[in-house]
């Protein structure tokens, strides 16, 4: 609504002075779509509705704001909006800087559990080398607990997990304060999952991980 009464505002304001300002805003109001959505024009693979791909949304909102804001009947309505709005953005900002706060903890403390036990398991940890395999899936913070309002078109990186598989061995190792795990080898990966299969036939579904000399 906010950028509907900016784009009407901004057209009442060519229409006032000659046509070619009149067509040079609708040439921009048609443009500023695709300017928008230019992260997923140039990469087809960009994440959607992820904070910063979508922060342009948010100046764009407060550039259209301004412009309806400067219009005499439209100012009350404006306000009206801009308080609403201030509301919702404190009240969501707050609840996921509290969310960001605590998943951090939970993270961290998750990394230094699986560091902690790969050192009572791996005694000369820090005279050779390991390979690490992980299978299964890890617990996913309940985000939901201290994020009550819908946010799905704007939403934070901090959702992800930090121990994501395709960084593993290289977040343990910054834990551990050198390189002593490396990636599996296509044979111990096979034997790993042959094992955690045998076990999910067994109803025994939980995250394991693995460490192999390298």
């Amino acid at each position: 609504m906010g950028i509907a009464l900016g784009c009407l505002a901004l057209s009442h304001r060519a229409y006032r002075r000659q046509v070619a300002a009149v067509i040079v805003v609708v040439v921009v109001l048609l443009v500023i779509p695709i300017v928008l959505r230019g992260s997923y024009i140039i990469n087809k693979y960009s994440w959607e509705n992820v904070g910063r791909m979508v922060s342009a949304n948010g100046y764009a909102l407060l550039f259209f704001l301004s412009l309806a804001l400067q219009v005499k009947w439209m100012k009350k309505l404006v306000v009206g909006l801009l308080v609403v709005f201030l509301y919702l953005f404190v009240v969501v900002g707050t609840q996921e800087s509290n969310a960001a706060a605590i998943k951090t903890i939970y993270d961290l403390s998750f990394i230094n559990r699986i560091v902690s036990r790969i050192e009572s398991v791996a005694e000369d940890l820090h005279q050779k080398k390991y390979a690490l395999v992980v299978a299964g899936h890890y617990p996913d913070f309940p985000r939901s607990r201290y994020v009550k309002s819908s946010n799905r078109s704007n939403q934070p990186h901090v959702r992800t997990f930090a121990f994501e598989v395709y960084r593993q061995p290289e977040i343990l190792n910054y834990f551990f304060g050198r390189n002593v795990l490396i990636r599996p080898t296509p044979a111990q990966l096979a034997r790993r999952l042959s094992l955690q299969s045998r076990d999910d036939a067994r109803g025994r579904q939980k995250s394991q991980f693995t460490v192999y000399p390298g």
